[in-house]
C-alpha cells in the first residue's frame, strides 16, 4: 500500500491519498473549517481506514480540488509501483 499525506501551507497534515492497486486509489480529506472549531484535530488512523474503504469499495464523493493533483500523482506512482 502506497500512502502520501496532503498537507496544508503551514504544514499540518489535512488529508490522505493512498493506493492499493495498479491505479485503483483512494483519498480522504480534513474538514478544516468544521473541525478547528470544535477542537478536534486529524487523525491519520481514521483518515486512512476511509480512504481504504474508498479505494476498496469505491466512492461517488467528488474530489476536492485541493486533492486531485495528488490523486492524479498517486496514479502515476501506482501504476509504476503495481505494474502488470
Amino acid at each position: 500500500m502506497l500512502v502520501e499525506f496532503v498537507r496544508d501551507k503551514n504544514g499540518h497534515r489535512v488529508g490522505v491519498v493512498v493506493a492499493v492497486g495498479w491505479k485503483i486509489v483512494g483519498w480522504s480529506a480534513y474538514n478544516t473549517k468544521v473541525e478547528r472549531m470544535v477542537g478536534n484535530k486529524f487523525d491519520r488512523k481514521r483518515a486512512i481506514d476511509i480512504a481504504m474503504g474508498r479505494a476498496n469499495i469505491g466512492s461517488d464523493v467528488r474530489i476536492p480540488r485541493h486533492i486531485q493533483p495528488i490523486v492524479d500523482r498517486m496514479m502515476d506512482r501506482s501504476a509504476r509501483y503495481y505494474w502488470k
